[in-house]
């Protein structure tokens, strides 16, 4: 790592689908990183130090700069520590580079539109399968595979983690017989998905755009096939209803799994150092180093102004803070409630800036 780079700091925990990426990256930039495990679930004393009210996992620390949303870590990470890149130029090329294709991949196997609410009757079967809204108006992998959590497995079917699941995508409660009672169907809405990604890999290509090394695209990817597995293990440990392994599996996807096997090899033969620190020991940490200079506002807003943040899709948890930049990639506030001074950093997209007294 850079000398004039502070440390990294990534809060997470070990069964988080977002903060493998992260991790991944890291290990393809050969960037060593300090570690802060926090809890599955609410309250995260140590995140909300830094994050003040965004209740997502991962969260990343450079100093006391503060990001939010995976898609920003990554875009920090690229801009600080531009080489190995994440995003590698197409095999028998030097300039050909598909960022904007990258950004896509993330917008289509994350969640970024709006989660819809509870609806009284769409269609008939939302009658019996509540769950349906949010996985069938979305079009996107990551709530599929998330509605095939197992919820009676030991490790998902602790009360406290039920209800903090439903807050998190604004439910009062969720009805775990209900969701798996609707994961045939989910699996149904998967599988189209499954395929796009086999396809893709179809011509004999090493990674997913057809690059030398593994870059963003694939991590992206990566994530749905580790959270599924993750899922499936638990389904099987618990001997409980949930995952996807009867549908995505080697046999019927193996190109896919082949190219999973590779990818995991690839980073695990990369792996960087990892200290694990308290989160004390991270607000010294941002103590140490001063913020990064954040300037530019556009649009409705100016600079200084107070305003709250919140995500579109769900953990609808608004941050404040003094507005200190806004362009067309993010969006960025001071914040001087806490114990340190931070700058907390979201992505443009998929967050919505709101004025905070008419929040």
């Amino acid at each position: 790592m850079s000398q004039t780079q502070p440390p990294i700091v990534l809060f997470h925990y070990s069964h988080s689908p977002y903060s493998k990426k992260i991790i991944w990256a890291l290990h393809l930039k050969g960037l060593p990183y300090h570690s802060v495990n926090v809890a599955p679930l609410l309250p995260r004393p140590d995140v909300e130090k830094f994050a003040h009210g965004y209740r997502k996992i991962p969260v990343m620390a450079i100093g006391a700069d503060v990001y939010c949303d995976t898609k920003r870590m990554l875009q920090e990470l690229e801009d600080r520590f531009p080489e190995p890149s994440l995003y590698p130029p197409r095999a028998g090329t030097t300039d050909k580079v598909d960022r904007g294709v990258t950004d896509v991949i993330a917008y289509w196997t994350d969640v970024s539109a709006s989660i819809m609410p509870k609806l009284d009757r769409p269609f008939a079967i939302i009658k019996y399968f509540p769950i349906l809204p949010l996985i069938l108006l979305q079009g996107k992998m990551f709530p599929l595979v998330g509605a095939l959590i197992p919820w009676t497995s030991p490790l998902f079917s602790h009360p406290r983690l039920i209800n903090d699941r439903a807050q998190l995508i604004g439910r009062q409660e969720l009805n775990t017989s209900k969701a798996i009672a609707a994961q045939p169907f989910v699996k149904d809405q998967l599988l189209p998905h499954l395929h796009t990604i086999e396809s893709q890999l179809r011509d004999g290509r090493t990674w997913m755009l057809d690059t030398t090394v593994p870059g963003a695209a694939d991590i992206h990817v990566a994530m749905e096939l580790w959270f599924a597995e993750m899922l499936g293990q638990a389904a099987t440990d618990g001997n409980s209803p949930g995952g996807a392994r009867d549908i995505w599996n080697a046999a019927a996807f193996p190109l896919t799994f082949a190219w999973y096997a590779r990818f995991v090899k690839y980073t695990a033969e990369r792996k960087v150092a990892v200290t694990k620190i308290t989160g004390d020991e991270a607000l010294e940490l941002a103590r140490a180093h001063p913020l990064r200079e954040a300037k530019g506002a556009t649009g409705l807003f100016k600079l200084g102004q107070r305003v709250a943040i919140v995500p579109d899709d769900y953990g609808k948890v608004p941050t404040r803070g003094a507005l200190v930049k806004l362009d067309e990639t993010e969006i960025v506030v001071r914040n001087e409630d806490g114990p340190v001074p931070v700058h907390i950093h979201f992505s443009k997209i998929g967050y919505v800036v709101t004025p905070e007294a008419k929040l």
